[in-house]
């Protein structure tokens, strides 16, 4: 499943995002729900990579507070907090799915998102796009509407 969704995801043209006049994007893309107001701060004041940072480490705040994983970070976090009969933390699964391998899937895609999307901006600022920012703090929404 993994393969098919990278070659889905890599065949597929860059998606430009419109926004809107006077609609912020938060608001526009329903990303205000899932960050605290300093991942929107940031990304006003245009630090769009540090915005995008913020955003993972609230996700994984909470991955920690949902888990009891207190002392965990990164990968281990995401293996011991999805792993498991049952897991400390669930994670919606469409009916037409078998759950174990949805949450197998579940833990490579956060796998990859934490080593190609965070740890990047954990490590160096760097210059970033407001669209790739905006992409990206929609695969952390998708993330956290996914965790139970």
């Amino acid at each position: 499943m993994i393969d098919h969704f990278e070659k889905i995801v890599r065949g597929s043209p860059a998606i430009e995002i419109t926004i809107q006049p006077g609609q912020h994007p938060f608001d526009q893309q329903g990303l205000n729900v899932y960050f605290p107001d300093k991942t929107r701060r940031l990304f006003d004041d245009g630090h769009y990579s540090e915005s995008v940072f913020s955003a993972f480490k609230h996700l994984e705040n909470r991955i920690k507070d949902q888990s009891g994983l207190q002392a965990k970070y990164g990968v281990v976090l995401i293996r011991e907090a999805f792993s498991g009969n049952p897991p400390p933390i669930s994670v919606k699964c469409p009916t037409s799915e078998n759950y174990d391998r949805y949450r197998r899937n579940f833990i490579s895609i956060l796998e990859g998102i934490f080593g190609n999307i965070r740890n990047p901006g954990g490590h160096q600022e760097f210059d970033q796009t407001v669209d790739t920012c905006l992409r990206e703090l929609s695969v952390i929404a998708y993330v956290h509407d996914c965790i139970i």
